[in-house]
C-alpha cells in the first residue's frame, strides 16, 4: 500500500501478521509527491522503523513504483518483489482492489485482519487532517514516535506544506463547485517534441502544482474529440502556432 502515513491500523495489521510469521515484507508505493503521497520513501521507512522498533530485525520494506497508468508493470514488478518471499502470505485490513488482482495473478493465500476496526484509521483523513494544521486530530491515529516525528518534518519543511495545504484547499474548494461542470473527467496533454530532443512544458499558473512544470493539457470539453481537445489545450496555454 502507500502507506501515507503509516498508521495504527497498518501497526496492528503487520503486529498480527508478525505473530505466526517467520518475517514481514511491506512493499510500499513510491509516488510523486501530492496531497495523496505526502512523504518520501525514506520518511516512510523512518515511520515504519519508529512504530517496530523492537521487531524491525523482522521486517523487509521495498518501494515500487506504482505506475497508475501501466497495469501490467505495476502487477509484474509487485508479483517480482512477492517472490521473493518464501511461501508469501498475503495480509489485508481492507480488500483492496489491489490485494484483489494479486490474489487472481497468483493464487496468494490471503488472510484478512479484522480485529481492529479500520473504520477509525483512513489515511485519506488522517492526510487531509495533518495538512489542514489540525495535528492533535491524527495523535491517537498514528504511534507516538510517529507523531512527533510528523511535527518535525512539517517545521523543517514548512515551504512543502504550505504548497500542499494550498492544493489541499483549491481541490475542497472544486469538490462544492464541480457539479456546475459537465460530468466529463478526463484530461489531455500535448506532447510537442524539437528535433534534439526537447519537450515543451508550461509552468502551471494556479494549483494544484502551482509554478510546477507541466505538458499543456486540460480537462475535455462536452462533445469535443481527444485529439481536438490536446490542441486546443496546446493554442490556450502556449499560444503556439498550428
Amino acid at each position: 500500500g502507500s502507506f501515507q502515513p503509516f498508521h495504527l491500523g497498518h501497526l496492528s495489521l503487520v503486529q498480527e501478521a508478525l505473530t505466526k510469521n517467520d518475517r514481514v515484507s511491506i512493499i510500499a508505493f513510491d509516488e510523486k509527491a501530492s496531497i495523496h503521497s505526502i512523504w518520501s520513501p525514506v520518511e516512510l521507512w523512518n515511520m515504519i522503523t519508529l512504530s517496530l522498533t523492537d521487531h524491525i530485525d523482522r521486517i523487509d520494506v521495498s518501494f515500487i513504483d506504482n505506475l497508475k497508468y501501466d497495469d501490467s508493470t505495476f502487477y509484474i514488478n509487485l508479483i517480482n518483489e512477492i517472490k521473493k518471499t518464501k511461501n508469501p502470505v498475503l495480509w489485508t485490513k481492507d480488500y483492496s482492489n489491489i490485494e484483489y488482482n494479486l490474489v487472481l495473478r497468483t493464487k496468494l493465500p490471503i488472510e484478512k485482519y479484522e480485529d481492529l476496526s479500520t473504520k477509525d484509521f483512513k489515511s485519506y483523513d488522517i492526510r487531509n487532517l495533518f495538512i489542514s494544521g489540525d495535528h492533535q486530530l491524527i495523535e491517537d491515529k498514528v504511534h507516538p514516535e510517529v507523531f512527533n516525528y510528523l511535527l518535525k518534518l512539517r517545521e523543517e519543511k514548512a515551504s512543502k506544506f504550505i504548497d500542499l495545504y494550498n492544493d489541499f484547499q483549491f481541490v475542497e474548494a472544486y469538490k462544492k463547485t464541480s457539479s456546475k461542470y459537465d460530468p466529463i473527467y478526463m484530461t489531455v496533454d500535448a506532447v510537442v517534441t524539437q528535433y534534439d530532443g526537447k519537450v515543451l512544458l508550461v509552468t502551471r499558473g494556479k494549483n494544484p502544482g502551482m509554478n510546477k512544470l507541466a505538458l499543456p493539457g486540460g480537462f475535455l470539453d462536452k462533445n469535443e474529440r481527444l485529439e481536438n481537445a490536446a490542441i486546443r489545450e496546446l493554442i490556450e496555454e502556449t499560444k503556439i502556432n498550428i
